[in-house]
């Protein structure tokens, strides 16, 4: 009688070919390329993955672990680059306002003020340029240094978000006095650019250059509504 009772066999299925999780979380992470944690991290990923998949025969992804690896480094290139222009360019300007462009106007280099301002400001004539400069040199003297008030007052303007108003202290050789400066950023180049100074003095009244931008700048100093005292020279380094 033929034995129906057969032996258990030891063989095992064949593993089945999976995709590497490791390649999938490393493309997903390169491709965030807003996100400058996520493009750091997607090529470690990948490069995980490789390592995964040379050791797995039944793995696969190496095209997506590589291109994880391709993206995630160009966009942290990107980023590096972005952050080192952003510390040469924009950053001094934020942090001190128009140091160098009040400096180049009391030295009466014109083009290069002008240069850095953008809207109603870059259309202003050479006369109002020079009639605001005359009208601080004859108010503070020499113009000396400026940095942002102490709680770094801003406000965006309500239709572009592209420009800011910050709130500075200016030194200049006879007085410190309060003011907003408009920012705008990416305005048809890389380097932030000047819509309006505001000089706010309670006592000789108010300058505002351009002229035409004085309802800008009061609507952006309500916004903020600033109560810094006008003059606070503590806060300013020693030239």
């Amino acid at each position: 009688m033929a034995d129906n009772h057969r032996p258990p066999s030891n063989d095992q299925p064949p593993e089945r070919v999976t995709r590497s999780g490791w390649a999938i979380a490393a493309l997903f992470c390169s491709m965030a390329v807003f996100c400058p944690v996520l493009t750091l991290l997607g090529p470690m990923l990948g490069l995980r993955a490789l390592v995964q998949i040379s050791t797995h025969p039944r793995k696969i992804g190496k095209g997506m672990a590589w291109t994880a690896v391709v993206i995630g480094l160009a966009a942290t290139s990107a980023w590096i680059s972005f952050g080192v222009w952003w510390g040469v360019n924009a950053r001094p300007l934020m942090l001190h306002g128009p140091r160098e462009e009040l400096h180049a106007g009391y030295a009466q280099d014109w083009l290069r003020f002008r240069h850095a301002l953008f809207s109603d400001a870059a259309a202003a004539s050479d006369d109002e340029i020079k009639r605001f400069f005359a009208s601080l040199e004859a108010r503070y003297g020499q113009f000396i240094d400026s940095a942002q008030t102490p709680d770094a007052k801003s406000t965006m303007l309500p239709d572009d978000k592209r420009a800011v108003t910050i709130s500075y202290l200016f030194r200049f050789e006879r007085d410190s006095v309060e003011g907003l400066v408009e920012l705008r950023f990416f305005s048809g180049g890389l380097t932030p650019t000047i819509g309006f100074i505001h000089i706010r003095d309670g006592a000789q009244g108010d300058l505002v250059f351009p002229a035409s931008a004085a309802q800008r700048a009061s609507d952006a100093a309500t916004r903020l509504a600033t109560t810094q005292p006008a003059s606070i020279p503590t806060t300013f380094p020693e030239p």
